[in-house]
């Protein structure tokens, strides 16, 4: 063959290549959008075509992706705590479709209105399942979170005096935890850093006031305590809050135990 024509030829193999390799699958152009490479022609025709199908508006979550995540952080704890049960916070997304795949892997539900709490009871869950965390609860929450059994997670000992007169009303006994301010700063933006010590939510570990409450609901018959609670704020992206504020944690449990 002559050098022009194998030169014709590769010319030509080449817009055949280039034809099959720009229609990915949807999961290959999903992965090829989370590397930053939705502007590759392949990639934005598959979801050109998903979006001619569907229309617009249109959200595509990767079911594989999710029970990865799922699967990445039990294997992390489930080795130090046999009892492991991880709680998905509703308010990160609540698309009936995601709550029931996490719903199917094992996961509880967190929520932080009573609108989450009947998405979560819609999808499947009983409230036994659900615990409930705000630092705002309405009494008619308290009421409804009380009646399905679902865990309080209590903010103050003025909330707590709420739950145990909605509980002796009810006649049923109250499932709390306490909603702990470790006092650590994990170097977040300061107006979602919420387990510093000058932030509102919580009770402070710091002088007992963490201490006390669970003294206090301890003596109280209408309240069955359930665990202990923290939430040191969003966008953190360095390791150390998070260890610190589980040695913190971890002897605070102790202290109560013993």
């Amino acid at each position: 063959m002559s050098f022009r024509r194998l030169s014709l030829a590769l010319l030509l193999l080449v817009p055949v290549l280039q034809a099959q390799a720009a229609k990915p699958t949807l999961h290959e152009a999903l992965l090829a959008a989370r590397s930053d490479r939705a502007g590759e022609p392949g990639v934005a025709a598959a979801f050109q075509r998903l979006a001619d199908a569907h229309g617009t508006p249109l959200y595509v979550y990767d079911q594989a992706h999710i029970r990865g995540q799922v699967a990445a952080l039990k294997a992390a704890f489930a080795p130090r705590f046999p009892k492991l049960r991880i709680l998905y916070a509703l308010k990160a997304n609540t698309n009936p479709a995601v709550i029931s795949l996490l719903r199917s892997d094992g996961l509880g539900a967190e929520v932080v209105s009573v609108g989450e709490i009947e998405t979560a009871l819609r999808v499947g869950y009983k409230g036994t399942e659900i615990m409930f965390t705000s630092s705002s609860k309405s009494p008619a929450e308290i009421r409804r979170s009380i009646g399905l059994g679902t865990v309080l997670n209590v903010d103050s000992t003025d909330e707590l005096g709420q739950v145990q007169a909605e509980a002796r009303r009810q006649k049923k006994q109250a499932r709390i935890s306490f909603r702990i301010n470790p006092g650590v700063d994990p170097h977040t933006i300061h107006q979602i850093n919420t387990g510093i010590a000058e932030s509102k939510f919580g009770l402070h570990l710091q002088g007992g006031l963490a201490f006390r409450a669970y003294e206090k609901a301890l003596a109280m018959p209408e309240i069955r305590i359930e665990g202990a609670h923290c939430h040191i704020g969003s966008q953190i992206t360095e390791p150390e809050g998070y260890l610190l504020t589980a040695r913190k944690m971890l002897g605070f449990v102790k202290e109560l135990k013993d």
